[in-house]
């Protein structure tokens, strides 16, 4: 029903590139944006892990939300806010 969040790294899978679109999400504002195989797309948006309490490391994931759209994201301070999310049809995934 909706993205849980962005973190340190977000993967974002073939679903999600070819619904958001590759160029949308290769031109994010992250620390660092990688075009995967299979379609996908790495964004990272600050240099360690540990740094996710840093003010300008929140300010990154705000204007990166922003970018992709904030109604994608779940927001524990708004319960009742409407998102949106792809179709994935489960049975054409393969492992």
């Amino acid at each position: 029903k909706c993205i849980p969040g962005l973190y340190w790294k977000t993967l974002f899978g073939k679903v999600y590139t070819e619904w958001l679109g590759m160029d949308n999400l290769l031109s994010t504002p992250a620390y660092s944006v990688l075009k995967l195989p299979n379609d996908a797309v790495c964004l990272q948006f600050y240099e360690e892990p540990t740094q996710f309490l840093d003010e300008k490391n929140q300010e990154i994931i705000k204007q990166a939300k922003k970018h992709v759209g904030e109604d994608l994201f779940f927001d524990i301070s708004n319960l009742e806010k409407e998102t949106r999310a792809p179709y994935i049809d489960t049975h054409e995934i393969t492992i």
